[in-house]
């Protein structure tokens, strides 16, 4: 029994380590006019050495999602 709980703790850690992907999303918008900025460039970058991890393109409504791994990133718009 003991065996089995232990492969079950396992398979369980194992997944969960590799699903820390997450998704950051947003909508961006003029700060005088507060219209939603269309199709403007979202940057995110490691703040460690300031490298482009990923990035994305706002829709027609402002809005962007970018998928990535979990952790502590800069951005720029």
């Amino acid at each position: 029994m003991n065996k089995y709980f232990a492969l079950l703790l396992f398979f369980l850690f194992f997944s969960f380590s590799f699903s820390q992907q997450v998704k950051v999303t947003g909508v961006i918008k003029d700060s005088e006019t507060g219209q939603p900025l269309e199709y403007a460039t979202v940057a995110i970058y490691n703040p460690s050495d300031n490298s482009v991890v990923t990035g994305g393109i706002t829709d027609a409504e402002g809005k962007f999602s970018v998928p990535v791994q979990a952790g502590t990133y800069n951005f720029s718009f």
